[in-house]
C-alpha cells in the first residue's frame, strides 16, 4: 500500500503525461470550437446577407444550436472518440457547403473594377411594393389601340 503511495511505476507515469496532454488538448480543442462557433456565426450572416443582395428574397433562417465547450469531456475513450468523430463529421459538411457556395459563386459572379459603376446604377427592386407581374404586362396575343378601339398592326 505505502508502495503505490511513493513510487510510480512506468505504467502509471505514461497515464499521467497521457492525462496532461489530453488536459491541454481538451484546452486547444475548446478554444478551437469557440473560435469556429464565432466563424460559423459570421459565415451564416454573410450568406444570409449576400443571399437577400443577390436573388432579393430573405435568406432562410436555419436555426442552429450552438455547440457547448463542454461537449468534448467524456467519461470514456468511446465516448470521446465518438465525440471526436461527431464533430470530424460536422466540419467534414461544412467543409463541402463551404466548398459548394465558394465553387458557386465564384463561377459564376465575376465582376470587373470597371463594370462596377454599371452594376450599382442598375435598378435591382421593383419600384412599386408588391407589384404583381400579371398587372405589367397585357399577354399575348392581338393588341388593342386604347384610343381607336382598332386592332393595332402586327
Amino acid at each position: 500500500m505505502v508502495q503505490t503511495c511513493l513510487i510510480e511505476t512506468k505504467l502509471e507515469q505514461s497515464l499521467n503525461a497521457e492525462n496532461k496532454a489530453l488536459t491541454e488538448y481538451k484546452s486547444v480543442l475548446t478554444s478551437q470550437l469557440t473560435e469556429s462557433n464565432v466563424l460559423f456565426g459570421e459565415l451564416k450572416s454573410d450568406e444570409a446577407a449576400l443571399t437577400e443582395k443577390l436573388f432579393e428574397v430573405p435568406a432562410e433562417v436555419t436555426a442552429v444550436a450552438p455547440r457547448n465547450e463542454n461537449q468534448l469531456v467524456a467519461t470514456g475513450e468511446e465516448q470521446f472518440n465518438d465525440q471526436i468523430a461527431k464533430i470530424d463529421d460536422h466540419l467534414t459538411v461544412l467543409h463541402a457547403k463551404t466548398k459548394h457556395y465558394n465553387d458557386f459563386f465564384g463561377d459564376r459572379l465575376h465582376v470587373k473594377k470597371n463594370e462596377v459603376p454599371i452594376l450599382l446604377n442598375l435598378p435591382s427592386i421593383a419600384p412599386v411594393n408588391d407589384l404583381l407581374a400579371d398587372n405589367l404586362v397585357s399577354g399575348y396575343g392581338v393588341r388593342i389601340n386604347p384610343f381607336h378601339k382598332r386592332k393595332l398592326p402586327s
